[in-house]
C-alpha cells in the first residue's frame, strides 16, 4: 500500500470469491459467443495453433500490423509464414481499402488486431479476405466481450484468439474460436502442472491483499515462504509457464488451467461489460484532451468493453509519466513498447510513433467512479510537474 492508500491497479486482481464453484452453465464462450472454444495456455499458443492449420506452403505470407505486443509476430514467425506487414493510422484503425493494394497471389491470411478492444471495420475487411479467397483471423486478446453492433468480436473472421487473463482475473488463459469448419487446428494435449497454476494464484490473492504495487514486496516472513515455493516450483518446470514475452512450441500446446477455467466460468459478462464501460464514459468526462494528453479513443461506441483507456502521449516523455503515476499510486499498462525485430522500424512512422507514445489507464470492473477520478486528477497533476520539470 502506497502511503496507506490502495493502488489502483491496471489489471482486475484475484479475490477469494473468484475461487467459488462456477456460475455459468455451459462456459463463458459458449453464453456469450454460441459455441464452446478451445482453451490454451496462452493467446500466442491459440494463434500458432490457428495459423499452422493453413497448411502453409512455401513463400505463403500473412499479412501482420507493424504496432503489436511482439509475441503475436513471433507465433505467426514460428510457424514458417513469410511476414507482410501493414502501418495503422494514429487512432489505431486499418481499413479494407488500406490492406487490398497488399495481398497478392501468395497471401493467405490477414491479421486483424481489435485494439484495446475497439472494432476495426472487421465486416469490410471479411468480406476483402472472401473476395480474395484468404482466411481472415480476428485478434480479440483485447477484446473479450467485445462487439459490433449485436455481434461478438471474434465471430466474423474464419478464426479468432483470445488471451482472457487481460481482462479476467486469472492465472492464463487464451483460447481459440473457429468458424470455418474446413480448418481444424490442433488442439492442446496437456494440462499445466497444478503446482504452477497455485503459485500463480497465491501471488494474485497475496497482491491483492497486501494492496501490492508491481515494486512492493510482501512482508518478511510471507516474502521467504514465497521464494522458497518459487525455488521449488522452478525446479521442477523451469520457465515453461513463463507468461514473458518469450514463446516456443512446447508451451503453445499447453491448455488453459482447470483453476483458471473455474474462475472464468464465475464471469458475469453483462457486469463485467456494464462497469468497463462505465469507467470509460467517467473518463471521457474528467479528461479533457491537451497537447502533451491526447484521447485516442474519443467515444464508446455501442458494444465496446473497453480493455483500457489509450491515451497518446506527446511532449512529455511516455515512460517517465507512467513511472510518476506507479509512485503516486496508479498503474498504467505499455502496449508494444518492443515491437518486434523483423519489422523494418523506418517504413512504418505511425507503428513507431505509437510504441513510443502510448499509455493505457485502467478501467476494469474493479474500479469504480471515484477511481476514475483519482486517476485523471494524478494524470493531470503528473503531466503538469513533468512539464514545470522540463522547464527548468
Amino acid at each position: 500500500m502506497i502511503g496507506g492508500k490502495r493502488f489502483i491497479t491496471e489489471f482486475p486482481l484475484l479475490g477469494p470469491g473468484d475461487l467459488l464453484p462456477p456460475r455459468i452453465k455451459g462456459g463463458l464462450f459458449k453464453t456469450f459467443y454460441g459455441r464452446e472454444a478451445t482453451l490454451s495456455y496462452f493467446g500466442r499458443g491459440a494463434l500458432w495453433a490457428g495459423v499452422n492449420s493453413l497448411k502453409l506452403s512455401a513463400g505463403d505470407n500473412i499479412l501482420v500490423p507493424a504496432y503489436h505486443c511482439g509475441v503475436e509476430i513471433e507465433a505467426v514467425t514460428m510457424t514458417g509464414a513469410e511476414l507482410r506487414y501493414y502501418d495503422l493510422k494514429k487512432d489505431l484503425s486499418i481499413t479494407a481499402a488500406d490492406l487490398s493494394p497488399l495481398i497478392d497471389a501468395g497471401t493467405r491470411a490477414v491479421l486483424l488486431i481489435h485494439y484495446f478492444g475497439f472494432p476495426q471495420p472487421v465486416e469490410k475487411i471479411k468480406a476483402l479476405c472472401s473476395a480474395k479467397g484468404i482466411i481472415l483471423i480476428e485478434d480479440c486478446c483485447h477484446a473479450l466481450l467485445s462487439s459490433l453492433g449485436e455481434k461478438p468480436l471474434g465471430t466474423f473472421g474464419d478464426l479468432a484468439i483470445y488471451s482472457q487473463r487481460k481482462s479476467l482475473p486469472l492465472p492464463d488463459g487464451g483460447a481459440l474460436l473457429v468458424n470455418n469448419s474446413a480448418l481444424s487446428p490442433k488442439l492442446p494435449t496437456e494440462k499445466p502442472e497444478f503446482s504452477v497454476t497455485v503459485k500463480k494464484c497465491l501471488g494474485m490473492l497475496l497482491r491483492a491483499a497486501f494492496n501490492l504495487d508491481p515494486r512492493n514486496e510482501l512482508p518478511i516472513p510471507l516474502e521467504r515462504l514465497a521464494a522458497s515455493f518459487n525455488r521449488s516450483v522452478a525446479r521442477k518446470s523451469g520457465a515453461r509457464y513463463s507468461t514473458g514475452l518469450e514463446i516456443n512450441q512446447e508451451r503453445c500446446n499447453l491448455a488453459m488451467s482447470e483453476l483458471s477455467r473455474r474462475i472464468m466460468e464465475r464471469t458475469l459478462a453483462s457486469v463485467v461489460i456494464r462497469v468497463r464501460r462505465e469507467n470509460y464514459s467517467t473518463l471521457l468526462k474528467e479528461l479533457t484532451e491537451t497537447t502533451e494528453v491526447q484521447i485516442i479513443r474519443p467515444r464508446l461506441p455501442q458494444g465496446v468493453c473497453p480493455l483500457f483507456f489509450p491515451l497518446l502521449i506527446e511532449g512529455v516523455s511516455r515512460d517517465a509519466l507512467q513511472e510518476r503515476l506507479l509512485k503516486s499510486g496508479v498503474g498504467s499498462y505499455v502496449f508494444g513498447a518492443d515491437l518486434h525485430p523483423t519489422l523494418p522500424r523506418n517504413r512504418f512512422p505511425n507503428a513507431k510513433t505509437l510504441s513510443r507514445k502510448v499509455l493505457c489507464l485502467p478501467v476494469h470492473q474493479e474500479l469504480r467512479a471515484g477511481d476514475m477520478s483519482i486517476i485523471a486528477t494524478t494524470l493531470r497533476r503528473e503531466v503538469k510537474e513533468l512539464l514545470h520539470a522540463d522547464a527548468h
